[in-house]
């Protein structure tokens, strides 16, 4: 006998067995494998059969004994070969663990203990007398189970008989036995009874159980998704997400991401709408703990901003490494000293290397820095020696205006600039322009007389903005100004300086002269004969030939009105004797330069008769290229010309050969034929 679920064969043991009554009612038990004590029964009685399980030996005596109870109907099915025969008692019963196994004088039925349903029917073999089969009985000791009739002894053998116990446990919704007894290769058997069990909790309301039993499904994500969304249970359907986000495969690279930037937005929907969310906020950051790899960063970013979970985005930012977020997010929380704690433990985990981004981090960021912790982003940017000083100039620049013009304050601008003498020009600038508002002339000064390639005009300029006239003398000196630095010096009543400036025009003594009598006219409006007499040598210990560079004439218009000519005779003297021996010097030139004038008009007239000289053999006419003769005329070129042909060629007054003269001379790359002439 056999059917889809349960096979059963009755072979033959005996050709002779004496007939037995079979009682009207029969126990049979069960037991467990090396227990002596009934674990199960089964009563057949006139009526039905009443079956149960046992529990012996922890009863008191009011107990029962008996639990999961239940009785079974003697079946009638069309499917027997006499029905008539069905439907009343049984000749004999027993069961097994699934079945129980009805015994009729011409068939042995099985029905099911799980839904009372017959399961399959066995036959006698063939040549078995019919309508002959008398008894049943099962040895528990043994585990086989026996029928004897007028044929003989058969022996029943139950064959697979859990085949498809899982779909009755399922069709009962006893779904932890369904999946027992479901075979582990049955992929499909076991997502259809785990789809069951997730439907059946959902419906009772148990949410996130179903949860749980989903995920282990492969029902789409979307269709179980929008089931909970339909329900607005973001708890379950996190739940459901995150149990199937540990079954997807690394390789899923898709699938990741989708499923992790979901449970972002129900993490960011759950604690936006929670009261209470510290637990849930754990957790979230877990997620990103281990899953940030999987997310993407700018959609992330974005998510967890547009809900204002800050202390999220922080930690995002933070397993990103994306240092630059994190302190702007620092700062945007007004929270400078976190954000100095941020870059200083980068400084010293990258500390003896150049990290660029670290580099750049620090640059964009140290206007704001500036302003919350001025004395820690100083200490930072000496840590990092690669930082490039032009772009942290606007943070200087704001460090020094928020400072103003503190007196005794130490300007940590200046201590930082100070250091770079490699900078670029612009670096040397901003320093000069901090010294001119911040420092002392002297300090100042100093460095303007620096080395540093700082620009002369731009530090004039700031010089003069901030009234520093020594500066800016200095500097009109260094560019050779030496005019303006002594107009500037006198403007401001500084003397000694003007003085000074023009002294400096060493190389011009003209210059440096009218500059000095200009110092004279504005600082000694009131000379004395004895002060004239002093500037007067002090003018000749200035020049190297020891010649004086003021003379007496130059410093008369400075004295006073009412000068005792006595007191000027020796000065009147020394100037007269001065000007005599410059007069018998020049006398001397003068008459020098006369006589070198007579020789070379000697000279000039002696080649004038040279070349009128008349040759008796002077050669060919350069003009008829004929013999010339006594009164041709030979130039010292030794170009020869009869007289008639030289008037015709040149002007005799010229006295030049018309070949080679000047006007030829300069004429040369002009055309013989001028335009517009015929040839």
């Amino acid at each position: 006998m056999s059917s889809d679920s349960t096979r059963l064969d009755c072979t033959r043991q005996a050709s002779e067995v004496d007939t037995v009554v079979q009682p009207a009612t029969t126990l049979q038990l069960s037991y467990r494998s090396g227990s002596t004590t009934g674990s199960a029964f089964c009563w057949m009685t006139p009526s039905c059969l009443y079956f149960g399980s046992l529990l012996l030996g922890s009863q008191r005596a009011a107990d029962t004994a008996v639990y999961d109870f239940g009785q079974l109907n003697y079946p009638f099915t069309p499917a027997l070969p006499d029905p008539a025969g069905t439907g009343t008692v049984p000749l004999g019963v027993a069961f097994t663990e699934f079945h129980f196994l009805l015994l009729y004088p011409a068939t042995l039925l099985a029905v099911s203990r799980l839904n009372n349903k017959p399961a399959c029917r066995a036959l006698p073999p063939s040549g078995w007398p019919p309508q002959s089969m008398r008894g049943l009985v099962h040895d528990a000791l043994k585990g086989t189970t026996w029928v004897w009739g007028a044929g003989g002894l058969l022996r029943v053998r139950v064959v697979h008989e859990d085949r498809h116990a899982w779909q009755l446990h399922l069709e009962a919704a006893n779904f932890e036995n369904a999946l027992s007894h479901c075979s582990p290769t049955d992929s499909g058997a076991r997502d259809m009874i785990l789809s069951a069990q997730a439907d059946h909790e959902f419906a009772r309301g148990e949410l996130e159980l179903a949860a749980v039993q989903y995920a282990k499904t492969t029902r789409p994500i979307e269709q179980v998704a929008l089931r909970f969304h339909t329900q607005r249970a973001r708890m379950p359907l996190r739940t459901y997400l995150l149990r199937k986000l540990d079954l997807v495969d690394e390789g899923n690279t898709s699938q990741l991401t989708l499923l992790c930037s979901w449970l972002t937005q129900i993490y960011m929907c759950i604690l936006s709408e929670s009261t209470d969310d510290e637990a849930i906020a754990s957790e979230f950051s877990d997620f990103l703990t281990h899953h940030q790899r999987h997310l993407d960063r700018g959609s992330t970013f974005r998510l967890i901003a547009a809900h204002g979970r800050t202390k999220e985005l922080l930690h995002y930012a933070t397993l990103c490494e994306d240092w630059q977020r994190v302190v702007t997010i620092h700062m945007q929380q007004h929270d400078a000293a976190a954000a100095i704690r941020v870059l200083e433990a980068r400084v010293s985990a990258v500390e003896g290397t150049t990290d660029w981004t670290l580099v750049r981090l620090l640059e964009n960021c140290s206007c704001e820095l500036m302003d919350a912790a001025a004395d820690a982003t100083f200490n930072l940017w000496q840590r990092v020696p690669a930082l490039s000083p032009v772009r942290l100039l606007p943070a200087l620049m704001r460090y020094h205006e928020a400072t103003g013009s503190t007196d005794g304050a130490e300007h940590k601008g200046i201590r930082y600039l100070i250091q770079l003498h490699d900078a670029p020009p612009v670096v040397h600038d901003i320093l000069v322009l901090f010294h001119a508002q911040r420092s002392d002339a002297a300090t100042l000064l100093n460095l303007l007389s620096s080395d540093r390639p700082y620009g002369a005009d731009y530090a004039l300029r700031v010089c003069r903005e901030s009234c520093r006239t020594e500066a800016c003398v200095l500097l009109l000196q260094r560019r050779g100004s030496y005019q303006e630095a002594v107009t500037f010096a006198l403007q401001h009543n500084l003397p000694q300086l003007a003085r000074q400036s023009a002294n400096l025009a060493e190389h011009d003594d003209e210059l440096r002269r009218q500059l000095l009598l200009q110092v004279l006219a504005v600082d000694g409006a009131s000379l004395t004969v004895h002060d004239c007499m002093r500037i007067l040598a002090d003018s000749a210990a200035m020049q190297r030939d020891g010649s004086p560079l003021l003379r007496l004439e130059h410093v008369l218009p400075l004295l006073d009105d009412f000068v005792v000519v006595n007191d000027l005779k020796s000065l009147v003297c020394e100037s007269l004797a001065a000007h005599g021996a410059s007069c018998a010097e020049l006398r001397k030139v003068l008459e020098s330069g006369v006589g070198r004038a007579k020789v070379l008009k000697g000279e000039i007239r002696s080649l004038r008769d040279a070349a009128l000289a008349h040759a008796s053999d002077a050669g060919i006419c350069a003009a008829c290229n004929t013999r010339v003769d006594d009164a041709s005329i030979v130039f010292p070129c030794t170009h020869s010309w009869h007289a008639h042909c030289l008037q015709q060629s040149a002007n005799r007054e010229e006295l030049q050969c018309p070949l080679c003269s000047d006007e030829v001379v300069e004429g040369i790359d002009e055309p013989f034929v001028a335009a517009g002439e015929v040839f």
